[in-house]
């Protein structure tokens, strides 16, 4: 049955019922919870909001102090199995990113580095390896059956890490007030998520992993000429996919070439992401350069957090271009 929360106020003893009112509007909530993610939860800090990757917006992105990502998906007027869905989509996308994805996404969103602002919320370093786990929050004003049904299931069959809560408005003379309710009970809800099998998330691969991808690929040439030159004029980062060369900008850290031997082939060429604004900001490089070498972005998307326009299939004659550019010879 749906969730329902009661109110009284305590008046000469006694107590008086304050009757729930509709809340106004479920844009509010999402208001309010990028203001203070502690209406969900304590253990939160938003690093992105309204990311638009899979046609309808993710609302909230977080971060727990463990370093796993949390979806918070709104579930306004939307049927339970398009909520659901969506949520499970984004968390789909969510679980393969890494820390150079965490930090790109909390410096647009914060507007300051993630490891500043982790710090700052939690009081304590960041871990070294990020969104080891992730899990899911749906968020509504009120829960229909159907809804309770599906994440009851995901999480008590499955392991799914998802959870719901809701919010019930009261407003009265004195002012208005919100209660929230948990569908579950969070901490069955974790010890189900860790028990699942392959819960963790896989290691970052090291770079000599990486390149024994891009040997099967058919790009190892390409890969040892990005890695020769782009390497000595950026530091290098892995993940479990992809090799970053990052320079330091005023926001910190950040990738101004990414690398991706699973997308790379023989026949299109060695799978590259080229943020061009970044490599104008620290090397002075025209960007009518860097895009008269790139040509035309490639068709795929390589699931970063990158913009789509940033992708590329570069040749042997385009990466030696861009290495020269780059890196002045």
């Amino acid at each position: 049955m749906p969730l329902e929360v009661k109110l009284w106020k305590i008046e000469a003893d006694k107590l008086q019922p304050i009757d729930q009112a509709r809340l106004d509007l479920e844009e509010r909530l999402e208001e309010w919870l990028r203001g203070d993610i502690g209406l969900l939860s304590d253990d939160l800090l938003v690093i992105g909001s309204q990311i638009a990757r899979y046609g309808v917006p993710l609302d909230l992105l977080a971060v727990d102090r463990d370093g796993n990502l949390v979806v918070v998906e709104l579930k306004r007027d939307r049927t339970p199995r398009d909520v659901v869905a969506q949520a499970l989509d984004y968390a789909s996308w969510v679980q393969e990113l890494g820390r150079e994805d965490v930090e790109e996404c909390a410096r647009e969103y914060l507007k300051e580095p993630f490891d500043d602002a982790f710090r700052r919320k939690f009081r304590t370093e960041p871990p070294e390896v990020v969104n080891e786990r992730h899990r899911i929050y749906i968020v509504a004003s009120s829960l229909d059956d159907t809804t309770q049904r599906i994440v009851k299931y995901l999480s008590s069959t499955y392991g799914v890490g998802i959870n719901a809560a809701t919010f019930a408005y009261f407003k009265t003379p004195d002012g208005e007030f919100v209660a929230r309710s948990m569908l579950l009970d969070e901490k069955d809800v974790e010890r189900r998520a860790e028990a699942r099998p392959g819960a963790k998330r896989l290691p970052a691969r090291s770079e000599d992993e990486l390149r024994t991808i891009a040997e099967k690929r058919g790009v190892e040439a390409l890969w040892d000429v990005a890695v020769r030159g782009f390497g000595s004029v950026a530091r290098k980062q892995t993940s479990r996919t992809t090799l970053w060369f990052q320079v330091k900008l005023e926001e910190g850290y950040s990738a101004i070439i990414s690398v991706f031997p699973e997308a790379s082939s023989g026949e299109k060429g060695l799978a590259v992401a080229v943020v061009t604004e970044r490599i104008v900001r620290h090397f002075g490089i025209a960007e009518d350069r860097i895009k008269a070498i790139c040509g035309d972005r490639t068709e795929e998307y390589f699931g970063t957090w990158h913009s789509p326009d940033d992708c590329f299939h570069l040749d042997e004659q385009q990466l030696k271009a861009l290495v020269a550019l780059i890196t002045g010879q």
